[in-house]
């Protein structure tokens, strides 16, 4: 049996948890390079999420697919948490070139995000070290 790591062109995937009387408000992914497919794990009665102009409720053990780039916005009204297999898999409309350009992008966005976080922390670093210099 394969893991959840082995789906082709699956990017994300991770575990969404939603306590009972949460609300997640209406929001949009920057993009519709990959779609999401949700798979209800522990749905209590009274959890929902709503896609575009659609409100569908999700059912244990099967998968919602729609298009993150729509607004989404996500309740449970229900007396327990949701629990949510989050996968994001390519939109089947790139071609492998794209995809392959895609990832490179996301890559190196990547990178530069942990770059700059360690050169802020790097200048944190210098800047305490030369606060404590100055008190000398």
């Amino acid at each position: 049996m394969g893991s959840i790591t082995d789906i082709k062109g699956a990017g994300v995937v991770f575990f969404s948890s939603l306590a009972p009387g949460s609300h997640v408000k209406a929001h949009c992914d920057g993009t519709n390079t990959r779609l999401r497919l949700h798979l209800g794990l522990v749905v209590p009665t009274g959890c929902s999420i709503r896609v575009a102009e659609e409100r569908r409720t999700w059912e244990e053990g099967k998968f919602l697919l729609f298009d993150g780039s729509f607004e989404q916005e996500v309740w449970n009204q229900g007396p327990e948490t949701r629990w949510v297999l989050i996968v994001d898999i390519w939109h089947p409309e790139l071609t492998q070139v794209e995809r392959r350009a895609l990832s490179r992008l996301s890559y190196v966005r990547s990178k530069e995000r942990m770059d700059r976080r360690a050169l802020q922390s790097t200048d944190h670093e210098i800047f305490c070290q030369l606060k404590v210099q100055a008190k000398k």
